[in-house]
């Protein structure tokens, strides 16, 4: 999250963008803005490094564990919220002049794989839909996302191209793990 936040931050800041908004589950820009501080301590570094060592938990537990300690509260965040934390640390660490506008979450979680009508879809549900290529997951699809996007999906699969679309898509996902 912190490279992808930083390479973000430092394109959105030459580009002379002034606002950035992003998705966050508890949308509290002043807590993000605290833990966007705690993160660039000493006291956090260690912290995350010692529990992510003795725990078999998992890296994003271990971040809001050792976040807590520094920040003398129990926090309640989850994944998107990671992504937000970096955002905000990355325009201090920078120097940008930007505004933040956090989105409040909502729907799913980041980690549900299901599409279920009436609920914002995680975007690994959406991806695992679309690579599926299934008919009904495609019309559930339709049925979760803004209308002028399930337009476009069914333009896409009118056309015959949302296969064209996945090979695109794996193509620069492989481009992209060659230049890590």
């Amino acid at each position: 999250a912190e490279g992808f936040a930083t390479a973000g931050v430092h394109i959105l800041s030459s580009l002379g963008i002034k606002d950035i908004s992003f998705g966050s589950e508890c949308a509290d820009t002043a807590l993000l803005d605290r833990a966007a501080d705690a993160i660039s301590t000493k006291e956090f570094i260690d912290a995350y490094s010692e529990l992510q060592k003795n725990s078999s938990a998992g890296s994003a537990k271990a971040y809001f564990e050792a976040l807590g300690r520094v920040l003398g509260e129990d926090v309640t965040l989850l994944s998107n919220d990671i992504l937000a934390i970096s955002y905000i640390a990355a325009i201090k660490r920078l120097g940008c002049e930007m505004n933040v506008v956090p989105i409040k979450r909502e729907g799913l979680a980041y980690n549900d794989h299901e599409l279920m009508c009436g609920k914002l879809p995680s975007a690994s549900a959406i991806r695992q839909a679309l690579n599926e290529n299934k008919s009904c997951a495609a019309s559930l699809l339709c049925d979760c996302v803004p209308d002028k996007v399930a337009q476009r999906l069914d333009k896409l699969d009118a056309a015959g191209r949302r296969r064209q679309f996945r090979q695109l898509a794996a193509e620069i996902d492989e481009r992209a793990n060659m230049l890590l």
